[in-house]
């Protein structure tokens, strides 16, 4: 189960935060005019029994826009 919310603050910074599998996630995300970028810190599982090995990932997106 995934769930998530997102705050935008002056039109051009986005905040998230979420829960995914269990454990909270975070991001942050800016959206300029040429230029958007996102960034998220999550958390799942690799096993399949919850809590036995679980592995933490950040992402980061970069998108130029023409």
């Amino acid at each position: 189960i995934s769930v998530g919310s997102e705050i935008s603050i002056l039109k051009v910074i986005k905040l998230r935060c979420g829960i995914n599998q269990g454990y909270p996630t975070f991001g942050l995300g800016i959206d300029a005019y040429y230029l958007t970028i996102d960034l998220s810190i999550y958390q799942y599982e690799k096993m399949v029994l919850p809590g036995q090995q679980g592995s933490q990932s950040i992402s980061l997106s970069v998108e130029i826009k023409i």
